[in-house]
């Protein structure tokens, strides 16, 4: 038992680490949070060194250690299906490889797939290092950033299908705007500059009111969903207000890093992420936004 109890606190430890180095960008990968392969690599890190340690406990015990996962689960969003469960399957794959019982033969097989799922996933996501004077343009593209790789040709970012709640908890998919422009903003009562921001998105809201075209609609992020109607009922609210039925898939699916954060969704259903004080010019001009929209990410990198 002891040495289970040491196994889950060196997951607990590595995590920790992980944590640390990305909290403070000592890792300047850009977006951490959008990449399938980090907490699975973090996966098969800290199973093996537990599996290690492990390796002479009964093998019905050392599945304790599977409760580990948890701790890879939350703090990096991954507790939605189906990656919950590849996360699982390789905490499973690098547990039998540690173990002395197990055929070489079987460990081979085992390595051999770990690493060419693990190798997909790696090279699918585009990989961006942030350098020295990192920031944004005001259309969204990087400057002073390096590109590793990036295989995509086309960004992937289709609406998503996720139903959120209205506040009659009734059922409201953004399906059913196909054709409309919409323009997204994530917030959440406890998010200070989220309630800041307010009386500039309802200016813009104003002004498109009288365009059918365009829908502006508000999606919270609050895990407490009374705080949420209570809000609404003591402030006057313009747009759909929709509430999020779980949080960590919705900043998965739309790729949120952080609150506020507004997203543009053109006729075709794509989406991209877009500042609220460039919003109004975008969203007057059909062209300059689908423009926009399906523009592939400008990466610049630091001059010397």
């Amino acid at each position: 038992m002891t040495r289970i109890i040491i196994g889950l606190f060196s997951i607990l430890i590595i995590i920790f680490l992980i944590l640390v180095l990305f909290q403070f960008d000592f890792i300047r990968i850009y977006k951490p949070e959008n990449l399938k392969w980090i907490p699975i690599l973090i996966t098969i890190i800290a199973f093996y060194i537990a599996g290690t340690i492990c390796r002479k406990v009964n093998l019905k015990y050392t599945t304790v250690l599977l409760l580990g996962l948890f701790l890879i689960y939350v703090p990096f969003d991954s507790l939605y299906f189906p990656y919950s469960i590849y996360i699982f399957l390789f905490a499973i794959c690098t547990l039998v490889i540690t173990r002395k019982e197990i055929n070489r033969k079987v460990k081979t097989l085992l390595i051999s797939a770990v690493l060419i799922i693990f190798g997909f996933l790696l090279f699918r996501q585009p990989l961006i290092i942030k350098q020295k004077g990192f920031h944004f343009t005001k259309n969204g593209d990087l400057v002073n950033a390096k590109t590793i790789w990036n295989f995509n040709k086309v960004p992937s970012k289709k609406l998503p299908s996720e139903t959120f709640l209205t506040i009659e908890n009734k059922n409201f998919s953004l399906k059913v705007l196909k054709g409309k422009t919409i323009y997204l903003s994530f917030w959440a009562t406890w998010c200070a500059p989220c309630i800041a921001e307010k009386p500039i998105l309802d200016k813009l809201k104003r002004e498109f009111k009288n365009n059918s075209e365009i829908v502006f609609i508000d999606i919270s992020l609050d895990n407490d969903s009374e705080k949420w109607k209570n809000y609404l009922d003591v402030n006057k609210t313009e747009g759909i207000q929709l509430i999020s039925r779980n949080s960590d898939k919705t900043r998965h699916n739309y790729q949120i890093s952080g609150i506020p954060e507004h997203i543009a969704i053109n006729a075709q259903g794509n989406f991209k992420s877009m500042y609220l004080l460039i919003a109004k010019d975008y969203l007057a001009d059909t062209k300059k936004l689908n423009t926009f929209i399906n523009s592939k990410l400008e990466v610049y990198e630091r001059k010397k």
